[in-house]
């Protein structure tokens, strides 16, 4: 965003502070459907590596994780091994439309956003500071102030003499 100028009202900034609220919203807005960064669990493996991901390590490759544990109940159908124990790719298709630097370009965007709700932020409270230091009153008003006070007690008096 470009260096904002130092007499920008209120309002403007107020609008710039809904914007870039409304864009983050519009980040995250879908960022439960996309996959996590780096997939933690079983749950998020495929039997092909997607396009763009790293290899599998030749050591994982190698050990069947299905044949260490039997499956003495039949739950293993249910959790990781189900993609395992099908025949062909019968299964359903798991999809995973967005790409690990797709993630990383919204968490980059929400912090850009940040940065800048951030900076007018603090502009804001700059604005709204001097209009405070602003409403204070200087001494031509506290001289005004000074004569109607001392005027009604004068009226006061002429009115409680009558």
């Amino acid at each position: 965003m470009e260096q904002p100028a130092p007499t920008k009202n209120g309002q403007h900034m107020l609008s710039h502070l809904l914007a870039i609220a409304y864009h983050v919203l519009e980040e995250t807005k879908y960022m439960n459907l996309r996959p996590p960064l780096r997939p933690s669990s079983k749950l998020f493996a495929l039997d092909a590596p997607a396009p763009g991901s790293p290899p599998r390590s030749p050591t994982e490759a190698d050990t069947p994780q299905d044949e260490t544990h039997p499956d003495v109940n039949g739950l293993a159908a249910g959790f990781a091994g189900a993609a395992h124990t099908q025949t062909g790719n019968q299964g359903h298709p798991i999809v995973l439309p967005y790409s690990p630097e797709e993630i990383q370009d919204t968490y980059t965007k929400i912090a850009a956003l940040k940065a800048q709700y951030i900076k007018i932020s603090a502009e804001l409270l700059e604005a709204v500071k001097e209009v405070e230091a602003k409403k204070t009153p200087p001494q031509d008003d506290k001289d005004t102030m000074a004569k109607l006070v001392a005027r009604k007690n004068q009226l006061r008096k002429v009115r409680r003499s009558q």
